[in-house]
């Protein structure tokens, strides 16, 4: 049964932030023609929802023309397992000005996107997505602080005592909570030499491995788009030619990024191995690494990957928060 999720309350500055919604990605490996006609008018739908969703809570929508105070975009990415009956995965991004503010995912079941001839279950399910999606942007803490800090402050609570018994009773507000510092990576594209993946199928593969990184909150990633236009200029025409470390290494400083996160994917007879290094550029060492061998099919090679991020994760050290200035 698909149960639409309560909203939180509604964040005092709500009306004052303006949301751009990009269109609604949604990534199914192998994809036939059907499927994919099936995909494209699920986006449609579902980014019209949202649309809808935002609006009902108290957010403006951006309409092309000029907008004032907070501007938010907001992108979600929906990444469809093969397998039947299993887990959709939902990765939001919420940034301003092309800066992340917070990043978050959330799972849906693919009986969400109901079979041919279930309209009524299709839409409400479409309504829960919207929800789910709306309901965690209001409760977005790095979201509300991100506003308050570009107004100036947090507003003031009308049911807080007057200033003279605030003064007599020697309290003060708590400190808000430090921010945690999460060093920028450059994830850079998978390396094939299983040869399992090409083209499209590849590049799928690595834009998973970037939002599993990011959905950890422990790293600023660097936009795919920034490394593309490097390497334009740098005349690379592919990642292919950015796998050795000293490539990685000055493209990774070029781009103003703390560390790279390389990927090779290897295949040995009938399993495959996934192995992932985190590099420091500063020191231009090596953070950590992980390996996982798995079977080599799509949907084991994605269990890999979620494990080779926990696995890498568990090994960093205790998130720290950044110094008071």
């Amino acid at each position: 049964m698909v149960v639409r999720p309560e909203l939180p309350a509604r964040p005092a500055r709500i009306q004052e932030v303006t949301v751009r919604v990009a269109e609604y990605g949604w990534q199914l490996p192998g994809a036939t023609p059907f499927e994919k006609a099936r995909i494209d008018g699920l986006r449609k739908k579902r980014h019209r929802y949202l649309v809808q969703a935002l609006e009902q809570a108290g957010f403006r929508i951006a309409d092309g023309g000029p907008t004032e105070g907070v501007v938010l975009d907001v992108a979600v990415e929906a990444f469809e397992p093969r397998a039947v009956n299993e887990l959709i995965t939902n990765v939001v991004t919420v940034s301003d000005g092309g800066a992340e503010v917070d990043r978050f995912q959330f799972s849906i079941p693919q009986q969400w996107t109901c079979p041919v001839g279930s309209g009524l279950c299709l839409d409400y399910g479409n309504r829960a997505f919207a929800d789910h999606v709306v309901g965690r942007l209001m409760a977005s803490s790095a979201v509300w602080h991100h506003v308050d800090l570009a107004y100036g402050g947090p507003i003031p609570n009308l049911d807080d005592p007057e200033p003279v018994a605030a003064v007599r009773q020697m309290e003060l507000p708590p400190e808000p909570a430090p921010a945690l510092v999460r060093p920028v990576v450059l994830v850079f594209d998978v390396e094939d030499r299983s040869g399992r993946f090409e083209g499209p199928a590849l590049d799928q593969l690595s834009d998973y491995l970037v939002a599993r990184l990011g959905s950890t909150n422990r790293f600023r990633i660097v936009p795919r788009a920034q490394l593309q236009a490097r390497l334009r200029d740098e005349k690379q025409e592919t990642y292919k030619a950015c796998y050795d470390e000293a490539c990685q290494i000055e493209i990774g400083k070029a781009l103003a990024a703390e560390k790279t996160l390389s990927t090779k994917l290897l295949r040995i007879g009938e399993q495959c191995a996934t192995s992932v290094t985190l590099s420091d550029l500063r020191s231009e060492t090596t953070d950590d690494s992980a390996t996982v061998r798995t079977a080599c099919g799509d949907d084991a090679v994605l269990d890999g990957i979620d494990r080779l991020v926990e696995a890498l994760v568990a090994e960093l050290s205790p998130p720290v928060a950044e110094s008071a200035q």
